[in-house]
Order: structure tokens, then C-alpha cells, then sequence
């Protein structure tokens, strides 16, 4: 089985998918940016290994995850999942003047399901599949 760390899975597609890899037997590792929704993720999926804690808008957090993860040893695939930024009417710079946003992706390519129900599963799929399909990089799914 895989060892999957998921960044932004406290909710959402992230603890989705996070939820799903368990089910599997993967091995999971979660990430929230607080104490409270690390705890909330864990209660969510049982059998997830651990959940790192850090706000994806400190660069000070990201580093202290970094350490953390490395930690931990190899992980066979990441899922960024995290946004920050991305629900803002106007410009936001974080405490470390970065100015995050949301870079669209093409996940699934133009065939894909815009079932967003579903997500989660393609998103597990990539991450552990060794679908022909499914091991490639840099192009669209």
C-alpha cells in the first residue's frame, strides 16, 4: 500500500479523498491549519496515520510542516489540495507578503466528470494507481 500525505484535508475534496485512501489501506497522513480541525480530521478518518498541523498561509507554518513530514520518512504521493486565498473579492497578501491564489487546473482533462462529488476518487486514483493512465506527468488527466 501507499504512503499519502494530503495538504487541505481537514474537509472538503482532501478529507474526501483522505477518507477514501484509508478505506483502501493506504497510509494517510492528513493536514489541517489548527488544532480544533486537525482533531475534526482525525474523528473524520479514523484510520488516517496522523494530521500535521500548519496554516498554509505562513511561510513560518509551511516550513515547521516541512520538518515535520520529513520526518516521517518517504511518502509515495502528495496531494495539494490546500486554497488559500482563493474565495477573496480583492488582492491579499499573507503575514510573509505573498500573494496567494487559485491556479485552475485541468484535472481530468476535457473528458473528465464535472461531477465535483467525484473528485475525491480521481484524486486517489492518481495518487496511488498504477494505471498506465495514471503514471504520467506534466500533462493533463
Amino acid at each position: 500500500m501507499s504512503r499519502v500525505f494530503i495538504t487541505g484535508s481537514s474537509a472538503g475534496l482532501g478529507l474526501m479523498a483522505g477518507r477514501l485512501l484509508a478505506e483502501q489501506g493506504h497510509q494517510v497522513v492528513l493536514h489541517a491549519g489548527d488544532e480544533r480541525r486537525a482533531a475534526d480530521a482525525k474523528t473524520a478518518v479514523p484510520a488516517a496515520a496522523e494530521a500535521v498541523i500548519g496554516d498554509a498561509s505562513r511561510l513560518r507554518d509551511l516550513q515547521r510542516m516541512a520538518e515535520q513530514l520529513n520526518g516521517m520518512g518517504r511518502f509515495d504521493a502528495v496531494i495539494h489540495n490546500v486554497g488559500i486565498g482563493y474565495r477573496e473579492p480583492r488582492r491579499v497578501l499573507t503575514e510573509d507578503e505573498i500573494q496567494p491564489g487559485w491556479v485552475p487546473t485541468r484535472m481530468g482533462g476535457p473528458g473528465a466528470p464535472d461531477d465535483i462529488n467525484q473528485a475525491h476518487v480521481t484524486q486517489a486514483w492518481l495518487a496511488v494507481s498504477n494505471e498506465p493512465a495514471a503514471l504520467v506527468t506534466g500533462q493533463y488527466f
